[in-house]
């Protein structure tokens, strides 16, 4: 009988263990669980499976939880959480934290030396550099139970070594809009975003699959998870999601984990260990099995290229990109941010945020918690008028095509936008404009800039927001 300690009992992942668990009681018990605030779901767990050991993170919760099971366990310190994960009994830690919450149970098990079962990626990209070399010092065993790191794992020699591995491909669904380009995206709506064609997942997850993040997080992952090249990893969509991922070797073979979409399957893998888990399960009708592969979208590969680089940086470079990110699926659940300015969040908070090489955890928890704070506005916004001639049409090729507009007066207006950066400001707006407008020029402040490729300086006119533009008039 294997003991498992769930980290993250009420989320999706959750769900997927406890189903295997369920259907094989007679080898594998819940030992205990680890919650946050959900407490209905909470109270179905110990009903079904009466776990002795419960943590619960939400002291609201734990009031009452503690009180209506006197019988049980009942968790809230971290050194209680400590405690419960370095149990001799404890066989199996499963983290299944959501995000960047999950990196201290991470840690915790890790330093403890026990086998864990790792579904929160999280943990890898924001303190790879620190998680990875302190499990090889602990002895801790980490198994990936996301369906892509289990099949390479899979796929891989029983010593998992990489020796003879010459590429590793990595598939996508690609999410709810993979025909769709980006410049189509921007108004779609959290619901929309959360429809992915073949998984169940949580929300956080869901809009991470929808623009591709994941999969970029993922390739930092696997980069820490087998200790490789950025470079051995390639990222192809596969709409079908059978294919979890490709193993290639030096000798030309490829080696492929196929299933059904289904986090039944990795999960059983890795409890099973060197002997399989019997789970019910969806079988692959090969007779009528259509499979296909597309490149990665190129108008997301500079979210694919700013990820290759965090596998070559290191640092706390994996850390920034997934508190931007956490925080933008944040607002954008909210809808208080546009679905393709999730992207404008990563890409400006790696403008904005030095980079450091933190080497411990409470220096990564602090630069989390600044980054993360409240007091951080995610979205700076910019505008830059000017008005004129300009050609516009559809440019480029394919799905990689958009509507557009060039010449002079794009390209000013562009230069206006970036100027708002260096005069903290949010509209910047040319003489032409504020003539054409009759604006009250002495209301606003001005300046003269050189515009490239242009012999006179510019006159423009800037000032905080739309509003005090208006109030010119």
């Amino acid at each position: 009988m294997k003991n498992i300690l769930l980290l993250g009992a009420t989320g999706s992942i959750g769900d997927s263990v406890l189903n295997v668990i369920r259907q094989n009681n007679s080898t594998l018990n819940l030992f205990g669980i680890a919650v946050g605030k959900n407490i209905k779901k909470t109270e179905a767990i110990i009903e079904t499976f009466s776990p002795k050991n419960i943590f619960i993170d939400d002291i609201k919760a734990y009031d009452e939880i503690s009180s209506s099971h006197p019988d049980k366990n009942i968790l809230n310190s971290d050194q209680e959480l400590l405690n419960l994960i370095s149990d001799d009994k404890v066989d199996i830690v499963i983290s299944a934290i959501v995000g960047f919450a999950g990196l201290k149970a991470s840690l915790m098990a890790v330093n403890s030396g026990k086998t864990v079962l790792i579904a929160n990626k999280e943990s890898i990209v924001a303190a790879g550099d620190i998680l990875m070399p302190l499990a090889k010092s602990k002895g801790s065993k980490i198994i990936p139970i996301d369906s892509e790191h289990n099949a390479i794992f899979q796929c891989l020699p029983d010593d998992k070594s990489t020796e003879d591995v010459n590429k590793i491909i990595i598939t996508a669904s690609g999410g709810p809009f993979i025909n769709i380009p980006l410049s189509d995206l921007s108004e779609m709506s959290p619901q929309d975003a959360l429809k992915h064609p073949n998984w169940e997942m949580g929300s956080k997850i869901s809009i991470d699959s929808a623009t591709l993040v994941n999969k970029c997080l993922e390739l930092i992952e696997a980069r820490y998870l087998f200790d490789l090249n950025e470079k051995f990893f390639d990222l192809v969509v596969h709409p079908q999601s059978i294919i979890h991922s490709i193993v290639t070797y030096k000798d030309g073979s490829s080696i492929s984990q196929m299933s059904n979409p289904n986090m039944e399957v990795p999960i059983a893998n890795a409890l099973g260990g060197s002997r399989k888990v019997s789970i019910e399960y969806s079988e692959l009708d090969f007779t009528n099995l259509q499979l296909s592969f597309q490149e990665f979208p190129s108008d997301r590969s500079k979210l694919q290229n700013l990820a290759r680089e965090i596998c070559n940086t290191g640092g706390s470079s994996g850390l920034v990109f997934n508190a931007a990110n956490e925080i933008a699926v944040e607002f954008f659940l909210k809808k208080q941010l546009k679905f393709s300015q999730i992207y404008d969040v990563i890409y400006r908070t790696f403008d904005l945020i030095p980079l450091s090489n933190p080497k411990d955890i409470e220096t990564l928890n602090e630069l989390n918690d600044e980054l993360s704070s409240e007091d951080i506005d995610p979205l700076r916004l910019g505008i830059g008028i000017h008005c004129g001639n300009a050609i516009i049409g559809k440019m480029g090729y394919g799905d990689a095509s958009s509507n557009t507009a060039i010449g002079d007066t794009v390209n000013v207006a562009s230069r206006l936008e970036q100027l708002t950066k260096d005069y903290s400001c949010q509209l910047m707006f040319s003489s032409t404009v504020a003539e054409n407008a009759q604006v009250d020029k002495s209301k606003l402040n001005s300046i003269k800039t050189k515009i490239r490729g242009k012999k006179d300086y510019l006159e423009a006119f800037y000032c905080g927001s739309a509003a005090e533009a208006i109030k010119a008039l």
